[in-house]
């Protein structure tokens, strides 16, 4: 056997690598093609802390919502109740189980009776994120809890609420370049809506939007190449910063 490749009882962790891999690139180029895939993996061979079972479920819940596949996120959904049932406190179930109610959610039809009509799977995908941020995980997994809190929050327009979320998530990973984008999508919308001092708003949104910049590998990392693309526009988006009274005498000088 060569030095790379590594067994664990029956499962070549190689294998399952690539298996990853592969999976998550179909999930942007091809998601019926994933969700195929997907369901021919074997569940219930755990690898070290590493499940066949949970990458099934993260790319049935993915993909599904790329391919609108309501049946695959279902299928998603289902695999990581039952693996809750058996690790109640796994952060990485409570936060993909979490995706996978507000993949449902968003399947709904649009329209004044989708807030109604996706009450109860909203408010469950919220507990989900809030048990994985109540989790002690590292700081990357609370992160991104944080962020998809954040996007549950802003779908329904509770912006203050998503800011403080995407601000937390920032606290624990300030490479997080979606909660980044998140946090001055927030502030572009109060701006446009006329909410709170406009100066001060495109500043920190700017400064948002700079943290972004700094990490553009994460984007595609944390939400995927089609998520980076559709925040492309609102990276590009040029703010005034607010000068300091230092620089403000300088320039009179």
């Amino acid at each position: 056997m060569s030095p790379s490749s590594k067994r664990t009882g029956v499962i070549d962790l190689d294998a399952f690598n690539k298996a990853c891999t592969r999976l998550q690139t179909l999930v942007d180029d091809n998601p019926t093609q994933a969700i195929t895939e997907a369901r021919k993996l074997p569940s219930e061979k755990p690898l070290g802390e590493i499940h066949f079972t949970s990458l099934k479920a993260c790319i049935l819940i993915d993909a599904g919502s790329h391919a609108k596949n309501k049946r695959a996120i279902e299928e998603g959904v289902a695999l990581f109740e039952k693996l809750l049932l058996k690790s109640p406190k796994e952060a990485s179930y409570h936060y993909n189980l979490g995706n996978g109610l507000m993949a449902l959610a968003d399947l709904e039809p649009t329209g004044n009776a989708w807030y109604l009509s996706t009450a109860a799977t909203r408010r469950r995908a919220r507990s989900h994120f809030q048990k994985a941020i109540s989790s002690d995980d590292n700081a990357t997994v609370l992160s991104t809890a944080f962020t998809n809190l954040g996007n549950a929050l802003l779908r329904t327009h509770r912006w203050v609420e998503a800011y403080d979320a995407y601000t937390s998530a920032l606290n624990r990973d300030n490479s997080n370049a979606v909660a980044a984008t998140g946090a001055a999508k927030v502030l572009l919308r109060c701006v446009a809506r006329g909410i709170g001092n406009k100066r001060i708003l495109q500043s920190v949104a700017a400064h948002h939007l700079k943290t972004a910049h700094l990490h553009p590998g994460r984007l595609a990392g944390l939400a995927g190449a089609r998520a980076q693309k559709q925040l492309a526009q609102l990276m590009q988006t040029r703010l005034p910063r607010l000068q300091t009274t230092g620089a403000k005498r300088r320039r009179r000088l």
